[in-house]
């Protein structure tokens, strides 16, 4: 076996283990976060996707928020365009990971 052989077999090997390495799977959680803010009721359908933190990977959370209704009114646009949603998505990030 010559020294590029082996570099080649090395190459291999490496872009294989890293090809594994990023095929984490993340967990799923569907559900619907509610709220009372003043005399409406928010609910939140959301997508909670999760993995937990390797020896090499941090945690990793993401919210995908997909429907907003208040008072059972679909009003997903306005909550996109006037609500404050990185406030929105931390509540629904503490509730996740409280269940």
């Amino acid at each position: 076996m010559t020294k590029d052989d082996i570099k080649n077999e090395l190459g291999k090997t490496v872009s294989h283990h890293i090809s594994l390495y990023n095929k984490r799977t993340m967990r799923t959680q569907h559900g619907t976060y509610t709220e009372k803010i003043n005399e409406n009721v928010l609910e939140i359908e959301y997508e909670y996707y999760y993995d937990h933190a390797t020896h090499y990977d941090q945690e990793e959370e993401i919210v995908d928020v997909k429907k907003v209704l208040a008072n059972g009114q679909d009003i997903t646009d306005f909550y996109w365009g006037f609500f404050d949603t990185d406030i929105m998505h931390d509540r629904i990030l503490d509730y996740c990971r409280g269940n």
